[in-house]
């Protein structure tokens, strides 16, 4: 078993990856657990998903942000700001993740946000 384990980890691509992206690899996926409740922690599949969540929430406010520079740029105010709306809401969630430790919220709020941007 350890053996098939060690040939998956040497076939991965991430082995081409300079050990910089790696790192900050590593310091992204630090900064995504500080938003994991402690009242999911115990449970491996209650912190997957928030941790998805989370991510989810970061993600959506930096490419929110690029895609509202791009709007902004082509002349799209009202796409501008419907995006920037939405990234505001995207930066909210791993926060209120954090305050409320309700992943069925959090992850309506995620869908919510996706479901009204991109409508």
């Amino acid at each position: 078993m350890s053996q098939k384990l060690e040939n998956s980890a040497a076939n991965s691509p991430l082995r081409y990856f300079p050990a910089v992206f790696l790192r900050a690899l590593e310091g992204g996926n630090h900064a995504i657990e500080r938003f994991i409740p402690e009242s999911c922690r115990h449970d491996p599949d209650l912190a997957r998903r928030a941790r998805l969540i989370a991510h989810f929430g970061v993600q959506g406010t930096i490419f929110g942000a690029v895609y509202a520079i791009f709007y902004g740029l082509i002349g799209h105010f009202n796409g501008a700001a419907v995006v920037l709306v939405c990234s505001v809401v995207f930066a909210a969630v791993p926060w209120i993740l954090k305050r409320t430790g309700n992943i069925g919220m959090s992850g309506h709020l995620v869908v919510g946000t996706m479901a009204a941007g991109f409508t």
